[in-house]
């Protein structure tokens, strides 16, 4: 089906680089507070009767919980205020877009669908504390809209089940711990980002760049898009991509290297070369396509939300 568009450099202005990363499809289940470890008196260990360790079976060895945060605690504790109010966000994506479903018991972000260039068509939130790098585990479990039926956009028929544009999720590193950021230099990972109703992985590193993106960019997107200088990577043979409805992703940050979990096996591994290790915050958002890509008519996109149950750290 990509074989259809041209091949293209995905050039992102700042705001929308930031957008983009309001979306990470990660299962988050997370108990008590929204704060970080350091601000209590030891980390908190799981009860008999809870999950034990991360979901994928690979990381059993991870079974202390050292933030959590359930859905109606990203609601209360103001993520989607503090996406508006952080250099991440530049208060595009409204708060109203933002709710809590007791029936789903999630955080439900709605988008009506529309490009990007209409800024009040996107919901956005973020984590206020850093989550580590560097032997731990994030965890959040979300669910990506995608087609119910078969649907032409722009010439281009997409089948049931295909994913909606522009859901993501997404970390942004940090200086110091709940510090100032740093981009590109303290890396942003984006697990999970929909174009073209395809989840692409990539990362960003390295300096800005005179067109406002990243000199590092390590991508499973088709070779070109990113540019001539990017690293592009290949995911592991038989191992789903996520899908449509509900996923669990976790992010397991080894001292070197990253590995990427979808619904509990390993997609891919990002490369030491790639990261920072530095701290980082954790963003999930939706939009529509792409307004500044000039082929986002074919996009499939629409009235949909993207919703997220819990986020977990392990270490």
């Amino acid at each position: 089906m990509h074989g259809n568009f041209p091949p293209r450099v995905v050039t992102v202005p700042p705001r929308m680089r930031r957008m983009k990363k309001l979306w990470v499809a990660i299962a988050v289940v997370i108990t008590g507070s929204l704060v970080p470890v350091s601000s209590v008196s030891a980390a908190t260990t799981l009860q008999s009767g809870a999950l034990a360790a991360p979901y994928a079976p690979a990381l059993s060895s991870y079974k202390t919980l050292a933030q959590s945060y359930t859905a109606r605690d990203i609601v209360s504790d103001g993520w989607a205020g503090y996406a508006n109010d952080s250099h991440e966000g530049s208060g595009t994506c409204p708060v109203a877009n933002t709710t809590y479903s007791s029936s789903l018991n999630a955080v439900v972000l709605t988008t009506t669908g529309q490009p990007t260039t209409v800024t009040t068509a996107c919901a956005h939130i973020r984590s206020q504390h850093t989550v580590p790098t560097r032997g731990d585990v994030v965890e959040a479990k979300i669910w990506l809209p995608g087609l119910s039926s078969a649907q032409t956009f722009g010439g281009t028929t997409y089948p049931a089940g295909t994913l909606l544009d522009w859901a993501t999720m997404w970390t942004n590193g940090a200086n110091t711990t709940n510090g100032a950021e740093s981009w590109p230099a303290d890396t942003e990972i984006d697990p999970v980002e929909t174009q073209y109703g395809v989840n692409y992985l990539t990362v960003h590193y390295g300096s800005l760049a005179a067109n406002g993106g990243s000199t590092g960019n390590w991508s499973t997107l088709p070779r070109g898009w990113a540019g001539a200088g990017a690293t592009y990577a290949t995911p592991n043979a038989g191992v789903p991509n996520v899908r449509s409805g509900w996923n669990v992703v976790d992010i397991e940050f080894t001292s070197t290297v990253a590995n990427i979990y979808f619904n509990g096996k390993r997609y891919i591994t990002i490369p030491a070369s790639a990261l920072s290790h530095k701290p980082a915050y954790l963003n999930f958002g939706i939009s529509g396509p792409n307004g500044s890509d000039p082929n986002n008519a074919t996009w499939p996109a629409g009235h949909a939300t993207e919703d997220v149950q819990y986020v977990k750290v392990f270490s």
